[in-house]
């Protein structure tokens, strides 16, 4: 298992691809992926998979301070 972009809001990083599969889990704000044909926004709750070699760009939002400590 690999941890990647864990903490770093409003990180930005253009088209790449990996030979690993990708499961992106944000667990706070948004962050956006977008690959050659989509475009997908989401946060919280939500996850998505992308198979390896996909060619993808990435984007998250900063952190807002919403006063939830964990």
């Amino acid at each position: 298992m690999q941890i990647i972009h864990h903490n770093l809001p409003i990180k930005k990083l253009a088209a790449h691809a990996h030979a690993e599969h990708h499961l992106f889990i944000p667990l706070q704000a948004e962050i956006k992926v977008e690959t050659k044909s989509e475009k997908y926004i989401f946060g919280p709750g939500k996850a998505l998979f992308l198979p390896s070699n996909t060619l993808h760009s990435f984007s998250s939002t900063e952190i807002k301070d919403d006063g939830l400590k964990f």
